[in-house]
């Protein structure tokens, strides 16, 4: 079972790694990066380690793709650095402990938005990071919920990698609409001119008034 974590890291969870094991309180940063810069069989493509005052630390990426070449290398592994004070060390994938407000499909929640009703249409705000044309954007509509995904890109600069929130790879937002969706209707999309942030309006279900009959 994963560990479920609530702690802000400096690197989105997707070019992280969990950093568990066993009597960690006193284990430092350094031990742990030593260890790695040393065994020639493990991927040196690692940012850092950031060890907390408990028993559990990270290990941050550049990308996603150096966390995966590295995890499959350590997938498993029970790493003893110290026999004598029994400190062992075990990478595993950051799993969040979700609340109703975030979204089960992606490891950083919903992204900033907006919701309206004019009455004959919900309109949805939302802001896309590296987003920048409409067709990059999947919807999809299952009963009162629409679904957004797509890919977000890598977004590289010069110099080096000191916090990296904005989030990377595939993506999947899911919103509950206080009502009823016409599926029959087309969606309409648009991006707001300048920004990364996207316009999405969907035709309400039209209340209509039904003669109950008696038995």
């Amino acid at each position: 079972m994963l560990p479920f974590f609530d702690k802000e890291t400096c690197h989105p969870d997707a070019c992280a790694l969990f950093l568990g094991g066993d009597n960690l309180a006193d284990l430092q940063s350094k031990v742990i990066e030593d260890w790695i810069k040393v065994n020639d069989k493990i991927p040196q493509d690692f940012i850092h380690v950031i060890k907390k005052k408990d028993d559990y630390g990270f290990i941050h990426f550049e990308n996603k793709h150096y966390r995966e070449v590295f995890f499959n290398k350590v997938k498993g592994l029970r790493i003893n650095l110290d026999k004598e004070k029994k400190v062992v060390v075990k990478f595993q994938p950051v799993k969040r402990k979700f609340d109703h407000h975030s979204n089960k499909h992606d490891p950083v929640g919903r992204p900033y938005h907006d919701l309206f009703d004019n009455r004959t249409h919900f309109i949805i705000i939302v802001s896309l990071p590296s987003i920048v044309e409409e067709n990059e954007i999947e919807l999809h509509m299952e009963g009162e919920e629409i679904i957004i995904s797509g890919k977000y890109k890598e977004l590289n600069f010069d110099g080096d990698i000191l916090k990296k929130l904005i989030p990377v790879g595939d993506f999947e937002y899911t919103f509950t609409l206080p009502s009823k969706i016409n599926h029959n209707s087309k969606v309409k999309i648009e991006k707001i001119e300048n920004s990364n942030i996207f316009k999405i309006e969907i035709k309400k279900e039209e209340n209509k008034r039904i003669k109950l009959l008696f038995e």
